[in-house]
């Protein structure tokens, strides 16, 4: 049943990909997101730093990519799964900048949004929790997304069954902010290069 449900999962994202037109950051296969053009579809959504992401607004779209993930569950003991992933993500985070500075397609995006169940490590990165919109979306996300951890994380089922279980919300980050943090000279891309000396761009770490 397991490997049934993980087939399903598999074409349902390879289906969604193609109508949306998602795309693996960079055209990496072993890339850990997803990323393609959207339009915020939602209310106004007032960022930190004073961004206002209005309807119709071009914001950019960001996906975990599950066949991304089965390698590190192979290859990484599911005590440090999370660690594994914050690295991959540490990596990818200054390569999502020069994405959108690269593509003149994407010059007027505002912001990046995800939903996700792991939010709670979002700030982390630079993001900021926003609640779903509407009771009919928390469900809906929420009982979508935990299926696929439960089908696709090593310790799904036990996440699940935590004290605090999984619930999907909404994670922002304004253009600027993401430039201010993960630029060529953003905070966070400097203080990933003192721990990483050997890479000359963060882009270039090696994977776990």
């Amino acid at each position: 049943m397991a490997l049934l449900g993980r087939r399903f999962d598999d074409a349902i994202e390879a289906l969604f990909f193609r109508l949306t037109g998602v795309r693996p950051l960079g055209g990496d296969p072993q890339a850990l997101w997803a990323v393609g053009p959207g339009r915020h579809l939602g209310r106004a959504v007032t960022l930190a730093d004073g961004t206002i992401v209005r309807p119709g607004d071009p914001i950019l779209e960001v996906h975990f990519r599950r066949q991304a993930l089965f390698p590190i569950f192979e290859q990484v003991e599911p005590a440090r799964f999370a660690l594994a992933v914050a690295k991959l993500l540490k990596r990818e985070m200054p390569l999502l900048d020069a994405y959108l500075d690269r593509d003149p397609r994407l010059a007027a995006v505002k912001a990046i949004h995800a939903i996700t169940p792991f939010h709670e490590v979002a700030p982390h990165f630079g993001f900021e929790v926003h609640p779903l919109p509407t009771r009919l979306s928390r469900w809906w996300y929420t009982t979508w997304q935990r299926g696929i951890v439960r089908r696709t994380h090593p310790l799904g089922a036990a996440r699940l069954a935590g004290r605090n279980p999984l619930t999907s919300q909404q994670v922002w980050m304004s253009r600027a902010r993401l430039r201010a943090l993960w630029g060529p000279e953003g905070t966070l891309t400097r203080r990933w290069r003192l721990v990483h000396p050997a890479a000359a761009e963060p882009g270039e770490a090696p994977r776990p």
